[in-house]
């Protein structure tokens, strides 16, 4: 029976009770007694009983299911049985909670209280953890993009440059080079040869050029010579005719006539030779497309295929632009002042003052990067140079298998820093809180009696939670140095993970079923740097909820 069941049977009851006694105490026939008061009680009884059984009617039909033999509905039993698990569960909760009232009371952090689970509620390890599985899920997220990204720059990226690299040495434009250095790479040489054999000039390889663009000057220029010419010729024809028209004697017409012929045969002389330069042109402007071309007979010196090669080493820089900046706080722009760039003689005027060194890392403002670094993140007093025409005077690094390796050098220190907090000097580690639960230090009542060590383990600092965005990473200096970072504590993924499964197996009566029902369905961090798709797919996977000396010191 459910509480308004209860409630409507103990009240027909009490009535009927009283009847009874009152006519037991007066003598007064049953009939007799409710002659005043009877016909009132009979309908209040009555009217009861009638909306008791509309009520359970209209229960019976919402659920579905008939009256059983007491009136009670199988949708009335569920709620029976859940009404008694959440009685179980809010009794668990109940003594959870004065199990921690009388904690705090002894003041006692090293005396761990055991939690139950409640029924239909979530194991107190996670609900009293909520913020940190919430940054558990979103570091998570975060290392699934950041990983692939790197993958890209670190495998795809470098084979098919390499690839195309050697692609475009089959031209004759740049020599293999190997990531550890070598000759610089010759994209321009190869676009300068696009406009030679376009427009006309010396190539690469010393020939001389006329450029089948060159024909269509050629072509119009003769075209408009050869208009002229027509026109000059209707106007000798329409003198010459009008003369012989008004000649009167014979000889003086056959005269005209001769002078007409001849003055309109050196002009079809100069529109043949017209004609010559035009087909001349022609023959050059084909033979140098067949030598663009590559085509057998023109020397096979093919430029439009080292064109489509340009074309996709382009589309890969331009991705690599687009992750140059995962720099940590010591900021990297890859781009270097060219031969004759300037400083300015103060930052308030645009003067030039000395030259700038060849090469030296500039943001696209012109700023020296490693002196602004050094001012920003090491706290310096040198005041950074910046160039009087950034835009003429700076460009990206123009060899981008040099700058492909730089990129995967600095993805490679954040990841290490993100997944394992290589870099964070001063933040603590699993295994200084798994020696605190080894000491059955309450770390929910006092955090700070978890002694930082400084040895071993992966990153995990509770402190870090109130402000869980911040990733304590300085990044590599102008010396290509990595930097640790010596004040801000941090989270990682399998930090995460460990933490809650020595939490669990240090506070949890049921920790081997809450390890396996509820912390086995959060993501965990293979800390392993894939070689195929597949690995990388891998690199995100589902908690094994196994604890070893290996998996906390590694």
């Amino acid at each position: 029976m459910d509480t308004f069941d209860t409630v409507w049977a103990v009240v027909c009851v009490g009535v009927v009770v009283g009847i009874l006694y009152g006519v037991q105490m007066t003598g007064i026939p049953t009939f007799a007694l409710l002659g005043t008061m009877g016909a009132v009680t009979i309908a209040i009884l009555g009217g009861g009983f009638v909306i008791f059984a509309l009520i359970k009617a209209k229960q019976s039909t919402l659920s579905g299911a008939g009256l059983d033999w007491a009136g009670r509905t199988a949708k009335s039993r569920e709620t029976r049985n859940f009404d008694k698990q959440s009685r179980r569960g809010h009794a668990a909760v109940l003594r959870n909670k004065i199990r921690d009232k009388w904690q705090k009371w002894r003041g006692k952090s090293q005396a761990i209280t055991k939690w139950e689970w409640p029924t239909g509620y979530q194991p107190k390890s996670f609900s009293e953890n909520r913020l940190l599985t919430f940054v558990l899920l979103d570091y998570a997220l975060r290392l699934d993009t950041l990983i692939a990204k790197w993958y890209m720059i670190k495998k795809i990226m470098r084979e098919k440059m390499q690839q195309l690299n050697n692609d475009l040495g089959r031209f004759g434009f740049t020599e293999l080079e190997e990531e550890s250095g070598g000759k610089s790479f010759t994209r321009s040489a190869l676009r300068q040869d696009i406009m030679v054999y376009r427009s006309g000039g010396i190539s690469s390889d010393g020939r001389k050029i006329s450029g089948w663009a060159s024909f269509d000057r050629v072509l119009l220029d003769e075209m408009n010579k050869a208009t002229d010419l027509m026109f000059e010729s209707i106007g000798i024809i329409n003198k010459y005719n009008a003369e012989i028209s008004r000649a009167k004697i014979p000889g003086k017409k056959k005269e005209l006539q001769s002078a007409k012929k001849k003055a309109l045969s050196a002009k079809i002389d100069e529109l043949n030779a017209i004609r010559r330069r035009i087909d001349s042109a022609a023959a050059e402007a084909d033979a140098d497309y067949k030598q663009f071309l590559g085509e057998e007979g023109a020397g096979r010196i093919g430029r439009i295929e080292a064109f489509g090669v340009h074309h996709e080493i382009r589309s890969l820089v331009l991705n690599l632009y687009d992750m140059y900046n995962i720099t940590g706080d010591y900021k990297h722009h890859y781009m270097i002042t060219k031969p004759d760039a300037k400083f300015r003689i103060n930052e308030h005027t645009a003067t030039a003052g000395g030259a700038a060194p060849e090469g030296i890392e500039v943001d696209m403002f012109g700023v020296e990067v490693d002196k602004k670094n050094e001012t920003e993140v090491g706290k310096s007093v040198a005041r950074p140079q910046k160039l009087v025409n950034p835009k003429a005077m700076s460009y990206f690094i123009p060899n981008f298998l040099a700058m492909r390796a730089e990129l995967e050098k600095a993805w490679y220190a954040y990841l290490q820093n993100f997944r394992l907090g290589e870099f964070a000097a001063k933040s603590r580690t699993t295994s200084d809180y798994v020696k605190a639960f080894e000491e059955r230090i309450d770390v929910h009542l006092n955090d700070d009696l978890v002694k930082f060590t400084g040895i071993g383990g992966i990153k995990f600092d509770r402190r870090a939670l109130a402000n869980p965005g911040k990733i304590p990473f300085k990044g590599i200096n102008g010396f290509g140095k990595i930097v640790p970072d010596n004040e801000y504590p941090m989270v990682t993924v399998s930090g995460i993970q460990i933490y809650l499964e020595w939490l669990i197996r240090a506070r949890e009566w049921d920790s081997a079923k809450i390890i396996q029902d509820i912390l086995a369905r959060f993501p965990d961090d293979s800390k392993e740097f894939p070689n195929s798709e597949e690995e990388l797919r891998d690199t995100i996977r589902y908690a094994k909820g196994m604890v070893t000396t290996e998996k906390v010191n590694k």
